[in-house]
């Protein structure tokens, strides 16, 4: 951050002027200039600029100039993956599930960010989503899994903090027979002779 003003010699003769530089009642610089009688000159001060509320003040002899500033964060985006949803719950072998991701900005800048879901290392989905301040975003990809244990992962370009995981199990369908079942519990065979 850079303080600048002008300074002034309203004396009659030439001189050396020292101004000094304060943040918070601190001096942290000071620049000495010459001036002639009536003479202007600019100067600036550089601090490095920290979160919060400051008072600079500008000094020369027994004059003195004070401004208070408030410097606030760098807006950013704040990137998560909230949740990791599998419909159904417990997914069979080879039939039809959903995935989907549900991404947040909990941050104060909108950002475009690519939402990857993946079954282990396997990308099943790719997708580009808006995030404005606040906003809330689901990612759903349709899903035939093998039977087995799935660590599914979902990841957000340019925000690593935003990895999520989740671990899925997939069994294969047991038959059941649901309905009337019927059963053959015997035969008999008749046999009639015909004699002449």
């Amino acid at each position: 951050m850079t303080l600048s003003g002008r300074v002034i010699n309203t004396g009659e003769v030439s001189g050396k002027a020292t101004l000094e530089f304060y943040v918070d009642d601190e001096a942290t610089s000071s620049a000495v200039l010459v001036l002639n009688p009536d003479q202007e000159k600019a100067f600036n001060f550089t601090w490095t600029a920290v979160v919060g509320t400051h008072t600079l003040k500008v000094a020369v002899g027994s004059t003195s100039k004070t401004v208070s500033i408030t410097v606030a964060p760098n807006p950013k985006a704040v990137i998560h993956c909230t949740e990791i949803r599998v419909s159904p719950v417990h997914p069979v072998k080879g039939e039809e599930a959903t995935i989907t991701a549900t991404v947040e900005n909990s941050g104060d800048l909108g950002e475009s960010v690519t939402v990857i879901i993946k079954d282990g290392t396997r990308k099943l989905a790719e997708r580009k989503v808006d995030l404005p301040p606040g906003s809330v975003e689901k990612v759903s990809v349709t899903w035939y899994p093998s039977k087995g244990t799935h660590v599914l992962r979902v990841e957000v370009s340019g925000h690593p903090e935003a990895v999520r995981t989740s671990t899925v199990s997939v069994e294969e369908r047991t038959s059941r027979i649901c309905g009337p079942s019927f059963v053959v519990l015997g035969v008999a065979a008749l046999l009639l002779v015909w004699r002449r």
